[in-house]
């Protein structure tokens, strides 16, 4: 269990350069959240066919080591066009001191997290809670597949709606949608049409609200010192949510 913690503690450290290197493009674009719609778009669509393969293909007849394998070795082939294609450093930022959130700022940081908190903690237990309503693990693994294939659809939605829709209708819109569709999982999970339903929706959401996260931070708090926090916040609801749902899962 503790070499397991460490690999995992080493792999997330090195996702945190990655994120690092995102952010650092993201502040310098002109259209942030559209570039970040756009991102998370093309990471459903990688995600969507790793599913699909590992689902299909990768764990029948290599089992579960053969996903983990399978994830090094693309990882080994994306230093490729990232060694060839990444510039060597970043333009400057304009020098200034970091401020502290505003409260409404506060309050907006606080908001983003428990909202990825909340998909995270359900999605980590997605498989055995679908057991619990009477599903076998293929069956949940396959809808998995379907939800992550929606993502697409909402990362193609959240490119639209960049620069037509407010930060804020946005954030608001997928909060409220997201805890509406998890109620029916919950609720109505038993039934596989209304499973696979709130599972698609709950997805489209996860991949849709993101992109929006800045410019409702920036709406909420027009000076920025908010938004400067953003990625503390996304992060801390992706860790936070799977924590706290080890804890409370017996």
């Amino acid at each position: 269990g503790n070499t397991v913690l460490l690999l995992r503690a080493l792999n997330g450290a090195a996702s945190g350069v990655i994120l690092w290197v995102l952010v650092g493009m993201l502040t310098r674009a002109s259209d942030g959240a559209r570039l970040f719609a756009i991102y998370v778009t093309a990471q459903a669509i990688l995600a969507t066919a790793l599913s699909w393969a590992m689902s299909l293909l990768v764990l029948p007849q290599f089992g579960i080591a053969g996903g983990y394998w399978l994830i090094a070795a693309l990882s080994l082939l994306l230093l490729v066009p990232a060694t060839l294609f990444l510039p060597r450093a970043y333009v400057p930022l304009a020098a200034g001191r970091i401020l502290l959130p505003t409260a409404l700022g506060l309050a907006g940081l606080i908001s983003i997290l428990c909202f990825l908190a909340g998909i995270l903690a359900l999605w980590v237990y997605f498989v055995p809670l679908a057991g619990e309503l009477g599903h076998d693990s293929k069956t949940a693994s396959l809808i998995v597949s379907s939800a992550i294939a929606v993502q697409i659809i909402g990362g193609l939605c959240a490119i639209w709606a960049a620069g037509r829709w407010s930060g804020t209708s946005i954030t608001i819109m997928s909060g409220l949608g997201a805890a509406a569709a998890i109620a029916v999982l919950l609720l109505f999970g038993a039934q596989f049409a209304m499973l696979v339903l709130a599972t698609c929706l709950i997805s489209f959401f996860w991949m849709f609200a993101p992109p929006s996260h800045l410019p409702f931070l920036l709406g909420i708090d027009p000076g920025g010192r908010s938004a400067a926090f953003i990625s503390v916040a996304q992060l801390g609801g992706l860790s936070v949510g799977p924590l706290s749902a080890s804890l409370a899962v017996p």
